[in-house]
């Protein structure tokens, strides 16, 4: 898997790719290489996606950003969690969504905060018109699993403890008790370069569960290409 990641010999971007690998041309239509990288592609109903901007997202290919490109595809191929680590403000998230358009996934993203609890990812009892009548609510969390869509949770270094120990249970169990998980489900997770140490538990236990891609600094000849 190193080998694959630090490959200096990485593929065309483009359905060339197939042609060279002399594969046929159906899977040239379900499939889409990010970085030389295969992954499938998905028919998106956009109008049910309201994450997802209907304006194309560009993107400058850097060696930082193909690198980074390449991980999180062979981290999606391997339905590994993955957690991408980086200073604030630079590009964890429109890679994800990047990606996601690219494929045709719907991307649902959360922006955590301490004052979120697990019932936003698993759901809650919600009252109706009806007087003593409430009926089931599924959480952002149960409804990616369920449908098989991308889940984005942006600054999981913010998260509450309640938060963590759903997503640590999550994938230690491949379970969250709400019915079964597609085998489409990604989970993504952004960490920010604070500069301060990790303080919490919970998050030192979740850490050490997932797929880490550090996004380093670009260098000043990336920042004029950007």
């Amino acid at each position: 898997i190193y080998d694959l990641i630090n490959s200096k010999s990485i593929l065309p971007i483009g359905i060339s790719t197939c042609d060279k690998l002399f594969i046929d041309s159906d899977f040239k239509k379900r499939t889409i290489f990010i970085n030389g990288i295969p992954l499938s592609k998905y028919n998106m109903n956009k109008k049910s996606n309201d994450n997802e901007s209907q304006t194309e997202i560009k993107m400058t290919h850097t060696s930082t950003v193909d690198k980074c490109l390449r991980e999180i595809a062979l981290s999606i191929t391997l339905a590994w969690t993955t957690l991408i680590y980086s200073s604030i403000s630079n590009g964890k998230t429109m890679i994800v969504e990047y990606i996601a358009q690219q494929v045709g996934k719907r991307l649902i993203k959360i922006q955590c905060s301490d004052h979120m609890d697990s019932k936003v990812l698993l759901g809650t009892y919600q009252c109706t018109d009806k007087p003593g009548e409430f009926i089931w609510t599924p959480g952002l969390l149960v409804e990616a699993t369920s449908e098989g869509h991308w889940l984005l949770m942006e600054d999981i270094d913010a998260a509450s403890s309640d938060v963590l120990s759903t997503i640590k249970c999550l994938i230690e169990t491949k379970s969250i008790g709400y019915g079964s998980i597609s085998p489409d489900f990604r989970l993504f997770l952004t960490q920010r370069d604070t500069g301060v140490p990790v303080q919490s538990n919970e998050l030192i236990h979740l850490l050490k569960s997932v797929f880490c891609i550090v996004i380093p600094s670009y260098t000043d000849s990336e920042i004029i290409q950007v």
